[in-house]
C-alpha cells in the first residue's frame, strides 16, 4: 500500500499596527483592503471548499483541511477566528492532523535560547488552545533547524518534524534524528508543486508519488494552492476524492510506523535559502521580489538594530518585573495566556493571581504588563518576513520595525532608539527614495505611530462625519464623542 503525503505550511505574518490593533490598508493587495484578506479568499476559502470535478462538471465539494497534512499558526488562526469565523470548524475538521509550529514565525536557530523557548511554547500553546489536544509533530518556521531547537521541542514532547532532504545526512526518507521522527519531504516533486507545473496534472502527478518508494512526501506552502497557483485546490480535491485511500497524513503515519534508520541533522539549515540560515542576517543572494542588481545588504544592519533594542527592552522589562512576579522568565512564558484571551481584563486577572509577589495597584499593574507586552512585542519584531524579502522598505520589514518602536516606546527607551537609528542608517535601501533604513524610519515607521491625541481626533472626525456612532470603537481604543456641537479641533 502507498502511503502519500501532502503537508500544507499555512501563514500569515502579524499585520496590525500596534498602536493602533487594525491591519492598515495594504495597497499592494488591491482589489482586497490587505493581503490576508486577498490569501483568504484566494487560497484559505476554496481549499475549504475545493471542487471534485470530472471534466467540466463539479461532482463533490472537499474540505482539503480533513486530508492535508498541515500546520496553521496564531497570527493567521487569530485573524481567521476575527473576521472569518465561517472558517473555523472546517479547518478543526482536520485537527487530528494538524502540526503546531512557533508562535510568529522567527528563525529559531538566530534567536536567543530562551526567545526560541517561548516561540515553541507559545506556539504549542495556541495550538492547544484553537485545536483542543497536544501537539504531536511541528512545523520550524523556514525549517530551520540546529540541536538546540530539536532539544527544546522535545522539552515540550514533540515527537516528530519535516525536513527538506539536504538537511539530514541519510537515504532514508523517515528517519530517527536526535530522538525525534524526521519526515524528509521530496526535493523533486516539492519543487514541482511549489514552482512548477505539476498541480497543472493531477494524475501525473499522482503517478510521480506512486514511483518514488513505499512513502512519499511532499511539502509546500499552503498558499500554493490558489493564490500562488491559482485554482490549484482543485488538483488537491481530485487527488484526495479519486485516491482517498493512497493518501495520509504525517500524524496518522507516525501512528502506527516508528522510524528506524537513524540519520543526522545538518545544522544551521533551512527549506529556502541555500546558504543556511543567511537569508534572514546577511546579503547571501536569496530575494523575492525587486529588480536584477538588487542587493540586501541591509539584512545585517537591520537584525543587530534589533537585537539591541531586544537587549534593552529585556533588561529594563525583567528588572522591573523582578519587582513584582516572582520568577519572571517563567511567568513571560505563561504570558501567552493573555494573549490567547485577547488581553481581557479577566485574563489580567487570572495571571496576576498566580505570578505577582503581591496585590498590586492600579499602578503596579499597568507597568507590570507594559513590560510583558514590550517583551512581546520584540518577539514580533523578529518575525521572519521583515529579512525575506528584497528591500528594507518592505511592509513586512516596516511593521517589524514598528513593533520594535511601540516596544521602545512603552519602556521609554530613547537611547536604545538612538543605537537603533545608527544601525539603520547603515542599511542601505535599493530605493533612492529612502537611501537607507533610517530614510524608511522617518517615512514609514515613524508616519504609523499614533498618540492618544491622533486617535481622539480621527474619533472626532469619523463621529462628525458620521462614519462612526457617538460611542464606538477604533481597533483596540474605545471612545466617546460627549457633545458633537461642542466639539472643536
Amino acid at each position: 500500500m502507498k502511503n502519500l503525503i501532502i503537508h500544507a505550511h499555512f501563514y500569515q505574518p502579524l499585520r496590525e499596527n500596534p498602536y493602533l490593533g487594525e491591519i492598515p490598508l495594504e495597497e499592494s493587495a488591491f482589489p482586497f483592503e490587505n493581503w490576508n484578506e486577498r490569501i483568504y479568499r484566494e487560497c484559505y476559502l476554496p481549499v475549504a471548499y475545493a471542487h471534485y470535478r470530472e471534466g467540466t462538471i463539479t461532482k463533490d465539494i472537499i474540505n482539503c483541511y480533513s486530508h492535508l497534512s498541515f500546520n496553521i499558526g496564531w497570527t493567521l488562526l487569530n485573524w481567521i477566528e476575527r473576521f472569518h469565523p465561517e472558517l473555523v470548524e472546517k479547518i478543526r475538521e482536520g485537527s487530528s492532523h494538524a502540526l503546531a509550529t512557533s508562535f510568529n514565525h522567527t528563525i529559531l536557530p538566530l534567536d536567543p535560547p530562551e526567545d526560541r523557548e517561548v516561540q515553541i511554547f507559545w506556539g504549542i500553546r495556541a495550538y492547544e488552545k484553537f485545536f483542543g489536544r497536544k501537539p504531536k509533530g511541528f512545523w520550524l518556521p523556514e525549517l530551520a533547524v540546529d540541536d538546540l531547537t530539536l532539544e527544546i521541542l522535545k522539552k515540550y514532547h514533540i515527537e516528530f518534524i519535516v525536513l527538506a532532504p539536504h538537511q539530514v545526512s541519510a537515504k532514508g526518507n523517515y528517519l530517527r534524528i536526535n530522538g525525534l521522527a524526521v519526515f524528509v519531504y521530496n526535493g523533486e516533486l516539492s519543487h514541482g508543486v511549489s514552482f512548477g507545473d505539476l498541480l497543472w496534472d493531477a494524475e501525473k502527478l499522482f503517478a510521480l508519488m506512486t514511483h518514488k518508494g513505499e512513502l512519499t512526501v511532499i511539502a509546500t506552502d499552503g498558499e500554493t494552492f490558489g493564490h500562488h497557483k491559482k485554482f490549484a485546490e482543485l488538483a488537491l480535491a481530485y487527488l484526495f476524492k479519486k485516491y482517498s485511500k493512497s493518501f495520509t497524513t504525517a500524524e496518522e503515519y507516525y501512528r502506527s510506523h516508528k522510524p528506524v534508520e537513524e540519520g543526522k541533522l545538518i545544522p544551521y539549515t533551512s527549506w529556502s535559502c541555500a546558504h543556511g540560515v543567511e537569508r534572514w542576517r546577511s546579503d547571501c543572494g536569496c530575494s523575492t521580489g525587486g529588480l536584477p542588481g538588487w542587493h540586501q545588504k541591509w539584512r545585517k544592519p537591520l537584525r543587530e538594530g534589533l537585537e539591541a533594542i531586544r537587549s534593552a527592552v529585556k533588561e529594563k522589562a525583567y528588572n522591573l518585573l523582578e519587582k513584582y512576579l516572582t520568577d519572571p522568565k517563567v511567568a513571560f512564558l505563561h504570558y501567552v495566556e493573555v494573549i490567547l484571551e485577547d488581553y481581557s481584563k479577566k485574563s489580567k486577572d487570572n495571571y496576576l493571581r498566580n505570578h505577582a509577589r503581591r496585590s498590586l495597584s492600579k499602578e503596579e499593574r499597568t507597568q507590570v504588563f507594559k513590560a510583558l507586552h514590550s517583551l512581546a512585542l520584540m518577539q514580533f519584531a523578529f518575525s521572519s518576513d521583515g529579512w525575506f524579502f528584497a528591500d528594507i522598505s518592505g511592509i513586512e520589514t516596516v511593521k517589524n520595525l514598528l513593533y520594535a518602536k511601540r516596544a521602545i516606546d512603552l519602556m521609554e527607551l530613547r537611547q536604545a532608539e538612538d543605537v537603533l537609528k545608527q544601525h539603520l542608517a547603515e542599511a542601505p535601501s535599493n530605493l533612492i527614495e529612502y537611501g537607507n533604513g533610517l530614510g524608511v524610519w522617518n517615512s514609514l515607521v515613524k508616519a504609523r505611530v499614533y498618540t492618544p491625541c491622533d486617535i481622539a481626533h480621527t474619533a472626532l472626525f469619523l463621529s462628525l462625519s458620521d462614519v462612526k456612532k457617538t460611542k464606538d470603537r477604533i481597533g483596540f481604543w474605545d471612545f466617546t464623542v460627549k457633545d458633537k456641537k461642542k466639539s472643536f479641533w
